[in-house]
């Protein structure tokens, strides 16, 4: 069954597109479910396209490859606004037709916390741009002194030994309690003024970089843009 996940609704005219997974325990695949407004207010399945060649463990690797795709045809302008040349154009990245595919709603993630956003001041922040591409945001601590890194790494030269959905910028957080090490796959980074927006599938933080020297911010932009040679997270610099 196809698990749709609403949490990135992304439309044009009388279309929306919304990712998700199909499969079942163990093994599930991206999916892609385009609804057609057949009147005002009122959304109806049109098609399901699913990726076949990308199988994975999870629900959500699953959904977050479907959201990375989806995202990256959209950025692309790839859209065209008719329905049936956006499915020839999703088919490009692997996905196929499925008939007779039955949609099991799911609520939107909540992410550890229960929050939807995570608001953060950052101190000074720093990066690197040798094989790894490295953008690390400094935290101040409950304790004077205490320094909590975020951390955005992505290592191209790796990647090619990668599954798919192991490949993209990584979020890393230290101030996750419970699973200090876990990572997250970055879906898109905004920079607008001092404020620093970044979005997983699980969570959105929003980094306050008032304090943070200029010349850093300028090391930021252009760290972030070479880890988006291919156009795998959305990225908004204003």
């Amino acid at each position: 069954m196809a698990a749709i996940v609403p949490a990135s609704d992304l439309r044009t005219g009388s279309f929306r597109y919304e990712p998700g997974s199909y499969g079942g325990p163990d093994v599930f695949v991206p999916s892609i479910l385009c609804y057609e407004e057949t009147e005002p207010g009122t959304w109806n399945e049109h098609f399901c396209l699913v990726k076949p060649d990308s199988i994975l463990k999870t629900e959500d690797a699953a959904a977050e490859i479907a959201a990375l795709d989806l995202d990256r045809a959209f950025s692309a302008g790839l859209n065209t606004g008719v329905a049936r040349e956006f499915a020839i154009v999703l088919r490009g990245y692997g996905y196929k037709k499925l008939d007779d595919f039955q949609v099991v709603a799911q609520p939107p993630l909540e992410p550890a916390g229960g929050q939807d956003e995570v608001f953060e001041e950052v101190s000074f922040l720093s990066v690197e741009s040798g094989a790894d591409l490295i953008v690390s945001y400094a935290i101040p601590g409950d304790e004077p002194g205490d320094v909590i890194s975020l951390i955005l790494l992505r290592t191209p030269k790796y990647e090619d030994f990668l599954d798919e959905s192991e490949i993209g910028v990584h979020l890393s957080f230290e101030k996750d309690e419970e699973e200090p090490d876990a990572v997250e796959t970055l879906l898109s980074a905004e920079i607008e003024s001092r404020t620093v927006t970044l979005t997983t599938y699980r969570r959105r933080f929003v980094l306050d970089i008032a304090r943070v020297e200029e010349e850093e911010i300028d090391q930021m932009r252009r760290v972030l843009k070479k880890m988006n040679f291919d156009g795998r997270f959305r990225l908004h610099i204003r």
